[in-house]
């Protein structure tokens, strides 16, 4: 397992929304299995799949790629967000947006 002290981002609510519901203009139809990596890298998270990337500005710190499954963003972006800055960190095996929680997938290099 990789270390997730450092995994810490916060984004704005209203670019986080609109970059989800872009991510998902692009799910395959028979997306099973599909995976979604998150990257950060001179103040933007890049959401990236094999056929789109989306990018939003952010703050914090995000050491390395982590991957999770794209059906799980797909529902992220139906959950109303409520804080105006919204918190994304990694703890465990784990990606938390704001409220919601999914696993994360690890990558071996």
């Amino acid at each position: 397992m990789v270390s997730t002290d450092r995994y810490h981002l916060e984004v704005d609510k209203k670019e986080l929304t609109n970059a989800l519901r872009q991510i998902t203009k692009f799910k395959k139809r028979k997306g099973k299995g599909e995976m979604l990596m998150l990257s950060f890298e001179h103040g933007v998270l890049r959401f990236s799949m094999a056929n789109a990337s989306v990018g939003i500005d952010a703050v914090g710190a995000w050491p390395a790629d982590v991957f999770v499954p794209a059906a799980s963003i797909y529902g992220l972006a139906r959950v109303p967000l409520s804080e105006e800055k919204v918190e994304i960190v990694v703890e465990g095996d784990w990606l938390k947006i704001g409220s919601s929680a999914m696993r994360v997938e690890w990558q071996a290099h």
